[in-house]
C-alpha cells in the first residue's frame, strides 16, 4: 500500500552552492556596489592604521656601564671590564655577553634567552657587580645596571646653531628654552641635549701665593665647598608662632665669591682672590664628545617618545611644534639669564 502524500524532492547539494554565484550573476549592480563598498571601507581602515616606529617588545638584555675619567682603554679592559664579565657570568640562561671599552667607559652587554624575567635578571646582574665592587678600583664612579629599552631610544635628533651665542650660552638656551617647551607637548617623554659645554666657575689656583701663606689645596676646596651650599636651621618661636630656620651661605654672584675669606690660622684670613684667579667659563668638553659633533657650534637635543605612543609621525609633529608655539628667540636669553648671577 503506498503512501498518499508525496515528498517533494529536496534540492540537490550541488544546487544550493551555487546559490551564492547564481544571485550575483542574475544582480551585478549589487555586487559591484558592495565591492567597491568594501574597497573604500578598506581604505579608509589602512589610512588610520597605527604603524609604530619603535614596537612594543622587549629583548631580555641588560647593560653594566662603569667610568673612570682619564683611564687608558687597556687599564678599563683589565681591571674594570673582565673582572665583571667574571662575575656575570655564574647567572643562568645568559645568551651572550658582549663589552665595549673606551677612553674611561666600559660598557658591558648581557643578553639573557628570550622568555626570561628581565626585572629578576636585572636585579640578579645588580647583586653581581655589587660583589665584585670590591674587585674594582676605588677612582671609578659607581656602576650603573639598566634593563635595555628599546622604547626608550630617540625618534628625534635636532641639530641647533646660533653663530651669535658662545657654546656656554647656546646649551643654556637649550637646556632652559628648548628642552622645557617640548617636554610639555603630548607624548615627549624626555629631551636630552648631546654635545655643548656647561658653564662652570673656574678657580685657579696659584701654588706660589699658597706657599707664601701656608694653605693647601684641599683647605681652599674645602673653604669653597662650605659657600656652595644652603643648610637648615632647626626652628624657633618668633611671635608665638613656630618657624623654620635657614642658613643660606650659598654665594649668588661671582663678585661674592671673590670676596671669600679663607682662615690660615692665628685669627688671620686671607681672600679668595689673593692665592687664586677666579673666572667665568665652561666645562671641559670630552674627546669623545667633540668627535661626535658634526659642526662647530652645534647642539643635538634628542626627543624620546612616552610610551604607549610610538606611531610614526605623531612624535614629529608634536616635538615641531613644540619650542615654535612658545615664541622664543635665542636673542631673549642675555635678557632672561643674569650673567653676573651663579
Amino acid at each position: 500500500m503506498s503512501d498518499s502524500s508525496s515528498k517533494s524532492p529536496s534540492p540537490a547539494p550541488h544546487e544550493s552552492a551555487f546559490a551564492i554565484s547564481a544571485w550575483g550573476i542574475k544582480n551585478p549592480i549589487a555586487v559591484g556596489v558592495i565591492f567597491i563598498a568594501l574597497l573604500l571601507f578598506g581604505l579608509v581602515a589602512y589610512t588610520r592604521l597605527p604603524i609604530k616606529l619603535f614596537p612594543n617588545v622587549t629583548f631580555p638584555a641588560v647593560t653594566v656601564t662603569v667610568t673612570q675619567s682619564g683611564a687608558a682603554p687597556a687599564e678599563m679592559e683589565t681591571q674594570i671590564t673582565r673582572p665583571i664579565e667574571d662575575a656575570l657570568a655564574s647567572i643562568s640562561n645568559i645568551d651572550s655577553t658582549t663589552s665595549t671599552v673606551t677612553q674611561g667607559v666600559s660598557t658591558t652587554m648581557v643578553s639573557f634567552e628570550i622568555g626570561a624575567d628581565l626585572q629578576a635578571k636585572t636585579e640578579e646582574v645588580r647583586s653581581k657587580v655589587a660583589q665584585a665592587r670590591a674587585l674594582l678600583p676605588r677612582e671609578i664612579d659607581e656602576p650603573t645596571v639598566q634593563r635595555v629599552e628599546i622604547d626608550g631610544a630617540p625618534i628625534l635628533t635636532y641639530a641647533v646653531s646660533a653663530p651669535g651665542m658662545s657654546d656656554v650660552d647656546l646649551s643654556w638656551f637649550i637646556d632652559d628654552t628648548v628642552t622645557r617647551a617640548l617636554q610639555g607637548e603630548k607624548g615627549v617623554a624626555q629631551v636630552a641635549r648631546v654635545g655643548g659645554t656647561n658653564r662652570e666657575i673656574n678657580v685657579v689656583l696659584d701654588p706660589d701665593r699658597m706657599a707664601g701663606v701656608g694653605l693647601t689645596a684641599p683647605e681652599i676646596n674645602n673653604a669653597v665647598a662650605s659657600v656652595a651650599m644652603d643648610a637648615t636651621g632647626g626652628r624657633a618661636a618668633i611671635g608665638g608662632r613656630e618657624q623654620s630656620l635657614r642658613i643660606l651661605g650659598s654665594v649668588k654672584t661671582l663678585e661674592a665669591l671673590r670676596e671669600l675669606t679663607i682662615p690660615i690660622g692665628g685669627g688671620r684670613f686671607v681672600k679668595l682672590t689673593d692665592v687664586a684667579e677666579i673666572g667665568d667659563g665652561s666645562s671641559e668638553v670630552p674627546p669623545r664628545r667633540r668627535a661626535r659633533r658634526r659642526l662647530p657650534g652645534h647642539e643635538d637635543p634628542r626627543v624620546q617618545r612616552r610610551s604607549g605612543r610610538g606611531r610614526l609621525g605623531q612624535g614629529h609633529r608634536e616635538a615641531r611644534k613644540g619650542a615654535p608655539g612658545r615664541q622664543v628667540h635665542p636673542r631673549d636669553l642675555h635678557r632672561r639669564r643674569d650673567p653676573r648671577r651663579l
